[in-house]
């Protein structure tokens, strides 16, 4: 039930006992009392305002007005709308006293209002126990057009998805400086951009062994990079390393676009695969800065001797380019 429904049925409810037998309303008025209204309202102000209707009151769930003050009249002694309305315990939740009346159509208000405010006291307890906050009460200076009503009441929109965290800086000196590390030795890979065929071409798998040589995030053909750069198929980098391990990690340097890692394997002596990672890289990379995907993982039960790298270069737009690839072991 909205508050507007709850409003509506209170100005007929206190209106017919304070205003019935007026002889006439302006139809501005009028029109004003029949049409439903958006604004959201305190309950314990319902018995402060002011309320002019029309002598008919038509019933919203029928076609014909409600029966006339002169049926079944009685005398009873008048009460004020002021006491007809009070806030009971509960946060939002209102009592409504019924109030005695000589008029059929008062008391058919009366009615048709306690069966709303009934709803209305139920949603109350109901919020009051999983500890909802009631809605904040209307701005009496805001607008009453509909667009104000509609800006004022609609959620401000909301992110579906958590913000990023920025990832913790690496410290490069102390990965170079890292005495379990070890830099790729060999390399070879399914395509390359060199364009000569020089194993130590520039863009050519050479480029990613050794320690880091590319200064900065860029197109540098110090990095090995695929043939295509939004490959449908998946490009791979498989490099070797001098000296077997029982590793622990394997950190890769990517010196642009990077992020379209999708696959992540060790290689055995035996030459036998084993993968440790696949998946979308959800690394937060800053813009316009060179990458690590750093992938830690408990100490190998076999020695480790190299390392395959697959991307799906589609995923990340522009050449995926990797500078140099450092696996972490013990022997």
């Amino acid at each position: 039930m909205t508050s507007a429904r709850i409003y509506a049925l209170a100005c007929i409810s206190l209106a017919v006992l304070t205003a019935c037998g007026k002889d006439e309303v302006a139809p501005a008025q009028h029109a004003a009392a029949e049409a439903p209204s958006n604004e959201s309202f305190d309950m314990a102000d319902v018995a402060t305002r002011e309320i002019h209707l029309a002598d008919e009151i038509v019933d919203p769930d029928a076609n014909e007005p409600l029966a006339s003050d002169d049926e079944d009249a009685i005398d009873v002694p008048a009460a004020t709308p002021a006491d007809s309305i009070v806030l009971a315990d509960t946060p939002g939740e209102v009592t409504f006293r019924t109030m005695q009346t000589s008029s059929l159509r008062a008391t058919h208000a009366q009615a048709m209002f306690a069966d709303e405010l009934a709803r209305h006291n139920r949603e109350a307890r109901r919020q009051a126990e999983l500890g909802s906050p009631e809605p904040a009460a209307p701005d009496a200076n805001a607008s009453s057009s509909n667009a104000a009503i509609a800006a004022s009441s609609t959620p401000a929109a909301q992110d579906s998805k958590p913000p990023t965290q920025p990832a913790a800086p690496i410290d490069e000196k102390k990965i170079l400086a890292d005495p379990l590390g070890q830099w790729a030795s060999s390399a070879t890979a399914s395509s390359t951009y060199a364009q000569t065929t020089g194993d130590k071409a520039g863009y050519s798998a050479w480029q990613a062994t050794g320690t880091p040589n590319v200064s900065r995030y860029s197109d540098d053909p110090a990095a090995w990079t695929s043939k295509s750069g939004d490959s449908k198929a998946p490009e791979w980098l498989e490099v070797k390393f001098a000296k077997a391990v029982y590793a622990t990690g394997l950190r890769i340097r990517q010196s642009a676009a990077p992020g379209a890692i999708s696959k992540l394997e060790l290689l055995d002596a035996d030459g036998a695969s084993h993968e440790i990672w696949s998946g979308t890289d959800t690394t937060p990379y800053e813009k316009n800065t060179i990458g690590w995907l750093v992938q830690e993982f408990p100490k190998t039960s076999f020695v480790v001797t190299g390392a395959r790298i697959t991307l799906a270069t589609a995923r990340v737009w522009g050449w995926n380019e990797i500078d140099a690839v450092q696996l972490v072991g013990e022997p």
